[in-house]
């Protein structure tokens, strides 16, 4: 069983380019981030959809987030240009209203931010909905990711439906708190597929993710890592994600498998040599 899971996860490797609030609430910027993002490897291009004003408090951060609020008209464009490109649109979304949006547009999975694991109310509104589910674990307990699994599965949705993602919700975080061992215990425990949505610099820790057993990895990405945007620290340019995206494929392929056997490139090692037990 274990097996099958990481053949599986090697042959399905998921990169998905995380724009967030990045494009600032321009639409062309948008459209021209999805098209970056495939260029540079992606197979996924991640959105946000909220309501600016019940999503956050009073003061700056609420003023950048109702300007970079995507409204139908935004979500529309954004899933045309995704299908134009070959890349495959996803949303985080951080209310029923928003989930719902993504229903009469026929949307059939997104993200749970780890903000919202907490809103049993939207876990139920996404199983029931039947809804392919991409789960954030930051800032959750081993127990708190149960409890979010078992809303799923128990309204109706199967691990096939799922994917946990182990995430630590701080920008940047700290390697040390990156805790990749969860993602085998997930793995493990939970019998999904699992990936790693990763706020550390750089891609070192995507890599050691994919290694461990990831087969998504989310990573935040800007067309110009100068903008001054809430996830600008987090954030690849298009070339370090091309890059990512080279390095994290050249791990996917060394991983193999659990069986140890020799492999067909030292074949000719024994022709050449004779190998005696002593």
């Amino acid at each position: 069983m274990l097996e099958t899971q990481l053949n599986y996860c090697a042959a399905n490797l998921e990169i998905i380019a995380e724009v967030g609030c990045n494009h600032k609430g321009y639409i062309e910027t948008a459209l021209e981030m999805v098209r970056q993002a495939h260029s540079c490897g992606a197979t996924t291009v991640k959105f946000q959809s909220f309501n600016a004003d019940k999503l956050v408090n009073p003061g700056d951060v609420l003023e950048f987030c109702r300007k970079s609020q995507l409204g139908y008209e935004e979500h529309c464009a954004i899933i045309e240009e995704c299908e134009a490109e070959g890349i495959k649109p996803l949303f985080s979304v951080f209310d029923t209203e928003s989930l719902e949006m993504m229903s009469s547009l026929g949307i059939n999975e997104v993200k749970i931010p780890s903000g919202q694991v907490f809103n049993m109310r939207l876990l139920y509104e996404v199983a029931i909905r039947g809804m392919r589910v991409y789960l954030s674990t930051g800032m959750c307990s081993m127990n708190q990711v149960r409890r979010a699994y078992n809303v799923l599965i128990e309204n109706g949705l199967a691990n096939e439906d799922i994917v946990i993602m182990q995430c630590t919700t701080c920008y940047p975080a700290p390697f040390e708190d990156a805790n990749l061992l969860v993602i085998e215990r997930y793995r493990n425990e939970f019998g999904t597929r699992v990936g790693y949505s990763d706020h550390t610099p750089g891609w070192a820790s995507a890599i050691g993710a994919v290694a461990l057993g990831a087969s998504v990895i989310e990573k935040h990405f800007i067309l110009n890592p100068n903008e001054e945007t809430p996830d600008a620290c987090v954030s690849l340019s298009p070339i370090e994600f091309m890059m990512m995206v080279g390095h994290l494929q050249e791990v996917n392929r060394a991983r193999g498998t659990w069986v140890k056997r020799p492999r067909r490139c030292e074949e000719k090692m024994f022709k050449r040599r004779d190998f005696r037990e002593v």
